[in-house]
């Protein structure tokens, strides 16, 4: 069964919605450490280098993804540049799995263990990545709904007071700590590789003039870019150079309620979106990771139960609290795991383009001379 087509507005909301997890919770206090007031800058930088990835991403899913490597040049080639987007996927699920539930801990329950927590996240983050990319796509357009929902009550509620003297002077350490800070951040950098595994395809329930109306993958990409910078540069007009005393501040910024119940808490509706979207990124590189192992005649479902498992054996026994993650994520690997997301979807694109070339050229030889 076909499960990587997705429809260019559900492929523009994953893109829109991905950067804001996983650089939106604990990632701003570690910024602040050395950029302080800057890492508005910094994370306009990591903005920049996600958006070049993209292109060559976008451009290989309208080529076929990865799996039209598979067709033109043989599994060789195809597991040649998979297998090394499955571990760094699998690594940064698991990383990202324990700081899922560190945050749900953090604001969610009281009285509950982390492993209990891990578990639950990656049960339903393999539900939905059962599903397929058909089942992804619906998650974030039923999460799209709570975005004007946060932002409302976040406006009426919200404990966000804006100074923009904190912002100020501009670069007043020079570039030492933006590129410390840009540098400790690698690991979080480049989210977008999972798209790899997807296919995009025109929507059928619209009509033929309107399925190609509203360009939704180059706004997506630019809204979130600008997005994530505004929100960063508010981040730092609020607390100035003091953000690293404050875990989780986004958060505490979009909160208006938190209700105490014999379970825990629930700071609604900032936390609802950032879970329910932390979990569409985690399904999604079950789903892609689960992509890669099922190519070898293993049934899907399976795939993704033995990924699952992988990655709870790793987070719960490697990084069974933040603090370890953190560790890993900002050691030496994180220059690897940086160099195969960028050079993976480059090398597709050289390929798949090769390709095509010939293609044209030997079944339209006179519109490729000219």
């Amino acid at each position: 069964m076909e499960n990587s087509y997705i429809t260019k507005r559900q492929y523009g909301l994953i893109i829109f919605f991905i950067p804001f997890v996983f650089k939106f919770s604990v990632l701003p206090s570690i910024l602040s450490e050395k950029a302080a007031r800057d890492i508005w800058l910094v994370m306009l930088l990591i903005m920049l280098t996600e958006l070049a990835q993209l292109i060559f991403i976008v451009k290989v899913d309208k080529m076929g993804g990865l799996d039209a490597i598979k067709e033109r040049y043989g599994k060789i080639t195809y597991y040649l540049l998979s297998a090394p987007v499955l571990a760094v996927m699998i690594l940064k699920a698991s990383v990202y799995t324990s700081e899922t539930t560190s945050y749900a801990n953090s604001y969610l329950f009281y009285n509950i263990t982390t492993q209990g927590v891990g578990i639950i996240v990656i049960l339903a983050s393999s539900y939905i990545a059962v599903k397929g990319a058909k089942g992804l796509g619906r998650i974030v357009e039923l999460a799209l709904w709570l975005v004007p929902i946060a932002i409302i009550i976040g406006a009426l509620f919200g404990k966000l007071k804006l100074t923009p003297d904190y912002a100020l002077p501009i670069g007043a350490n020079g570039l030492g700590p933006i590129a410390i800070s840009f540098d400790s951040a690698l690991f979080w950098v480049l989210d977008f590789s999972p798209l790899l595994f997807l296919k995009i395809r025109e929507d059928v329930t619209l009509s033929p003039r309107k399925r190609t109306r509203f360009p939704w993958v180059p706004v997506a990409a630019i809204s979130s870019a600008i997005l994530m910078v505004g929100l960063y540069l508010a981040y730092v007009m609020n607390y100035g150079g003091a953000g690293h005393l404050v875990d989780t501040a986004f958060s505490s910024l979009g909160a208006f309620n938190v209700v105490n119940t014999e379970i825990g808490s629930i700071d609604w509706p900032a936390i609802t979106l950032w879970l329910s979207i932390a979990i569409v990124s985690l399904s999604l590189k079950l789903f892609a990771s689960s992509k890669v192992i099922s190519s070898n005649n293993v049934p899907f479902p399976v795939a993704v139960l033995l990924t699952a498992l992988v990655i709870i054996v790793i987070s719960q026994l490697a990084f069974y609290n933040l603090e370890k993650a953190f560790d890993f994520a900002t050691s030496f690997v994180r220059y690897v795991v940086l160099g195969i997301e960028l050079l993976v979807p480059m090398t597709a694109y050289v390929l798949l383009d090769i390709k095509e070339r010939k293609h044209q050229k030997e079944h339209h030889p006179l519109e490729a001379t000219i």
